[in-house]
């Protein structure tokens, strides 16, 4: 009899492990399908946008393009009110020229469509400035801390005025960042590195990104879904790192140590440190140090072999940090569009100041956190960013 009651419990057990081992395949799935869509969102803004999203006739030769700071900045910020204001209107909306509307990683779901086009639209997000980008992120900080100040926890009820408001801030700065995310990457480098307040460049204190993590509250689903595509990102990133290494080791160029392997900083430019090796090869200081040095046409052959080898590595370079890149812009469309509420994502925005929103700093605290359930309270609003808020987000003593 007590060996069967002892084979009863062990496969109850075992049933058990497996009914725990079902629930995280599952999870796992629907994380694959949020991140999948991201994908097909992102894939289908590219094209578009490379197809110009327009097919009114001899808009190439029309004029009117943005041009200069100003010109961008309102070209920019029209295309974004577009986006909220458009309804979800199909081909042939408003405006005189067809639109091509996607589905938008940030904000809610319900009427936040993105308009992709005119040419000259798409072309003031790629010669965005930060002097261009700054001031709009501040106006946005200012409305919506001020309008979270008024919104009792947890900040979620659609019919609130309130939420709705946020909700609509939250859509039309989601529909410039992520353009910008796609289109100008060396602009998001350079505003993920730096103090907005002193426009220097600077990193967060330690502790800062936990700070807001504790502000989200987050839900124990939402903390899982994060922790999860936190994982399938380091797995796709470091098969990612492992590859460069033996790229850039194939260059002669050492992995810098606080790089992760990349041999340049996070901090920098991917395509200036690209152009840097590139000139080093062709000014003979690249990876063939190590070759013969022989006279004549025999010199000349090798390096000219070797001169080809090490530009097909350089490609390979490039190929592999737009990897690196992709697997970005999804961990941040994933993070900001498919688990954060509206009003979350303005925390996010708020709590980060004077540094900008890093999906991935934030998605590694959550992470790291114990039991990876989010949750904790809210502190005060940050004073600064034109405003003085004071009180708690959630409205809250």
């Amino acid at each position: 009899m007590s060996s069967l009651e002892r084979e009863v419990a062990e496969k109850q057990a075992a049933f058990a492990q497996l009914t725990a081992e079902n629930e995280v395949l599952k999870r796992k799935e629907k994380v694959l399908e949020k991140v999948l869509s991201c994908r097909d969102e992102q894939l289908g803004m590219v094209a578009a946008l490379e197809e110009r999203c327009v097919t009114r006739p001899g808009w190439a030769t029309t004029g009117g393009g943005a041009s200069g700071a100003n010109g961008a900045s309102s070209s920019a910020s029209g295309a974004s009110s577009s986006a909220s204001d458009s309804g979800g209107a199909g081909a042939g909306g408003g405006g005189g020229g067809a639109v091509v509307v996607h589905r938008s990683c940030f904000g809610s779901d319900a009427a936040n469509n993105v308009v992709c086009g005119p040419a000259e639209a798409q072309e003031a997000f790629r010669s965005m400035r930060k002097e261009q980008v700054v001031p709009q992120y501040k106006a946005f900080l200012s409305e919506v801390s001020a309008a979270l100040l008024h919104c009792t926890h947890p900040c979620c009820d659609s019919d609130n005025p309130v939420v709705q408001k946020v909700t609509a801030a939250v859509e039309r700065m989601g529909h410039m960042l992520k353009h910008l995310v796609l289109l100008n990457s060396p602009l998001m480098r350079q505003l993920l590195s730096m103090n907005l307040e002193t426009g220097q460049p600077a990193a967060p204190p330690p502790g800062h990104w936990d700070v807001v993590v504790s502000s989200l509250q987050l839900t124990p689903q939402q903390a899982a879904d994060i922790a999860a595509v936190y994982d399938l990102y380091r797995g796709l990133i470091t098969k990612v790192y492992d590859e460069r290494r033996l790229i850039l080791t194939a260059l002669g160029h050492a992995p810098s140590p606080g790089g992760s392997g990349l041999g340049c900083s996070m901090d920098g430019s991917p395509a200036a440190f690209l152009q840097q090796l590139q000139a080093d090869v062709l000014g003979g200081g690249g990876g063939g140090g190590g070759r013969p040095l022989v006279g004549g046409d025999a010199r000349e052959g090798i390096e000219r072999t070797g001169l080809a080898a090490d530009m097909e590595l350089i490609d390979r370079l490039a190929a592999n940090m737009d990897k690196e890149h992709s697997a970005r812009t999804l961990l941040c469309c994933f993070f900001f569009g498919k688990v954060l509420a509206p009003p979350q994502f303005a925390k996010v925005a708020v709590y980060s100041y004077p540094y900008f929103p890093d999906s991935l700093a934030v998605a590694t605290a959550v992470a790291k956190a114990p039991g990876s359930g989010g949750g904790g309270g809210s502190g005060g609003v940050r004073a600064g960013v034109g405003g003085s808020g004071t009180g708690s987000l959630d409205g809250r003593p």
